[in-house]
């Protein structure tokens, strides 16, 4: 029963007098446990980063939450300030080739896996973060050794990459908007202490007639 459970769904195995173990599980098997692990994992990140409106929380909560899913090393979250890469969250070192790929990603808007770097091997992965087809920054995690990562690490990234763009933008926005309305308190703060300032000048002007 258990060999034929391992080949799939919908077969039979014929049981035969030799000695047989219990085989291990297909691969495709494995891939689905993961792929549904990742998923729950997702959505648990979509939702932790839907209740932050601040940029820095949102970055640090991807780089946490990352380590549940991706078995990293270092990991960075940046912003795309002008023509600067500013990081927002680190974890680990920061070294150079994690910023190196954040650079190259920001500028071309592609992934990137890098299986191995010269002299010390070095694995990563960079992914965008986008506002439509607007770079607004980097995902990168690195990791010593060569082939840490796959294709499959990079697609994962990917999606957290989706995710977390748009709680970035949204955090934009509402930064934006705050500062908009603090402006508008302080331009109306003005214009009431300019008024109070005339009221009062009239007043003296009255009293000293």
């Amino acid at each position: 029963m258990m060999t034929a459970k391992a080949s799939g769904k919908n077969r039979i195995a014929v049981f035969g007098d030799g000695e047989a173990e219990r085989p291990a599980a297909s691969r495709a098997a494995r891939d689905d446990a993961r792929s549904l692990a990742h998923l729950r994992m997702l959505q648990s990140i979509s939702g932790k980063l839907g209740r932050l409106s601040d940029v820095g929380a949102i970055g640090d909560a991807i780089a946490e939450e990352l380590h549940g899913l991706v078995d990293y090393h270092d990991c960075r979250v940046s912003l795309v300030e002008g023509d600067a890469v500013v990081p927002i969250a680190t974890r680990g070192s920061g070294d150079r080739m994690g910023v190196a790929a954040a650079a190259r990603v920001a500028e071309t808007g592609e992934s990137l896996l890098v299986r191995g770097t010269q002299p010390l091997d070095e694995s990563v992965v960079a992914v965008a973060l986008r506002a439509g087809v607007r770079v607004t920054g980097t995902i990168v995690v690195t990791k010593l050794g060569a082939a840490q990562f796959d294709e499959d690490d990079v697609r994962l990234l990917e999606m957290v990459a989706g995710q977390a763009s748009v709680a970035l933008e949204n955090a934009r926005l509402h930064a934006s908007r705050r500062r908009e309305v603090e402006q508008l308190e302080a331009q109306l703060a003005a214009a009431r202490a300019r008024n109070a300032e005339l009221e009062r000048s009239l007043l003296e002007r009255r009293d000293s007639g």
